[in-house]
């Protein structure tokens, strides 16, 4: 619990509430990719030579990757620093707060957000820091955890 008495969001209610976000902008990001692919602006072009079978020949576009990640973080940015949740958080209840439990700023939703994106890149590290919940005492993540964030329940349960 926060100094103020309000309980840290469980592990596995965040899980919840990051699966919604992350089909969500799994969504947007398919969309930009059909939308792109017969665009052949930073289309990355790849050949396999799989031992004893046909080369198979692939491609996408690094563009949709790109746009995928400005839009992670401008929602990110705009939903944590307005609110202080997203359409998952807001969905299973929960709401990040500094850790005083004042409101987020853009400053630190934007560090949230970017941080997060770049330990997407490393599987390692992202999921270290969405299991560190579990064993956190403030239930925080690596990226809430640089810039002084918590979860916590917007509301009770049942």
């Amino acid at each position: 619990m926060t100094p103020s008495g309000i309980p840290y969001a469980s592990w596995g209610i965040r899980l919840g509430g990051f699966v919604i976000d992350f089909v969500l902008l799994y969504i947007v990001q398919v969309i930009f990719g059909v939308l792109l692919k017969h665009n052949n602006t930073l289309r990355v072009h790849f050949t396999m030579h799989p031992h004893n079978q046909a080369i198979k020949h692939g491609s996408f576009s690094f563009l949709a990757l790109i746009l995928a990640a400005v839009i992670f973080l401008i929602y990110g940015v705009v939903m944590i620093g307005s609110r202080g949740q997203t359409v998952g958080m807001m969905a299973v209840g929960i709401k990040a707060t500094r850790d005083d439990g004042g409101a987020v700023s853009y400053g630190q939703a934007f560090g949230r957000s970017l941080i997060q994106l770049i330990m997407s890149y490393t599987v390692v590290l992202i999921l270290l820091s969405d299991f560190w919940p579990l064993w956190d005492k403030k239930r925080q993540t690596l990226h809430d955890k640089a810039v002084g964030t918590v979860v916590v329940r917007s509301r009770s349960s049942g």
